[in-house]
């Protein structure tokens, strides 16, 4: 098994458990909307409540209990990753300080998630306010709904891939490697931007200087958010020309 393959492994079983915990995330965000619902003034009517409501929640905030749950198991499984690599290049080539740079310089950054969550909750009392409705049934309809938890996931698991992908980088530099494989299998959703890449040699300043349109780097996360893709580290290559097609015959 390939160390990517392995690290595929991780991954697969870290989203597995975030996906396992979308009950608990639901209801504490369910929690906290409900909290700024009975601390509206009681005097309100049903409908002003709701209107008050649209404004408390304008600023809300994934609380620290949330944030813990999305990043609960990260710490855990980028040492997971950071051992594969370890192990495949031999420790003598790794930096004693490598992940714990790596570690400190990253942080995952949930911030797009809150207007999500804003914008649903927002939707479903203003569909309550149209019908009539009360609280009860925007709780029972807010359960039904994402409330960003998809969002949440894609960017926690984007940050583990962009994690592997730095940490492989480094440490591949440290092992004098220069030439990097756009590795993976294009499926039908892959991007255009990974299509014209897929199975070409790069070298990492080369594939910081592209844009992927995601507001992402290449060099950490390829296609972007979501991206299956992946950089392969190619031992004793010599590439012939930019961007080149893989050729195992350029081995030496």
């Amino acid at each position: 098994m390939t160390p990517n393959q392995r690290v595929k492994n991780i991954a697969e079983d870290f989203a597995a458990d975030l996906d396992g915990n979308l009950e608990v995330y639901k209801s504490a965000v369910i929690k906290m909307v409900a909290k700024e619902y009975y601390n509206l003034p009681p005097s309100l009517s049903g409908k002003e409540r709701l209107n008050a409501l649209i404004t408390k929640i304008k600023n809300l905030k994934l609380s620290a209990n949330i944030t813990a749950l999305l990043t609960g198991e990260i710490p855990a499984v980028l040492q997971d990753i950071s051992g594969v690599w370890n192990e495949y290049f031999g420790e003598e080539n790794v930096p004693p300080a490598l992940y714990t740079s790596l570690l400190a310089s990253s942080q995952v950054d949930f911030s797009a998630v809150n207007q999500t969550i804003y914008h649903t909750v927002k939707k479903e009392i203003q569909k309550a306010i149209a019908l009539g409705q009360g609280f009860s049934l925007i709780q029972t309809n807010l359960n039904l709904s994402g409330l960003g938890w998809h969002q949440a996931s894609t960017i926690a698991n984007t940050y583990l891939s962009m994690f592997n992908t730095s940490y492989m980088a480094e440490v591949a530099k440290q092992a004098g490697l220069t030439y990097y494989l756009y590795d993976g299998i294009i499926l039908k959703h892959s991007r255009q931007f990974c299509r014209e890449r897929v199975n070409r040699v790069y070298t990492i300043d080369e594939l910081k200087s592209m844009d992927n349109h995601q507001g992402l780097p290449v060099d950490q996360s390829l296609g972007g958010y979501n991206c299956t893709h992946f950089l392969s580290p190619l031992v004793n290559y010599s590439r012939k020309s930019y961007g080149e097609e893989y050729d195992p015959s350029h081995h030496y």
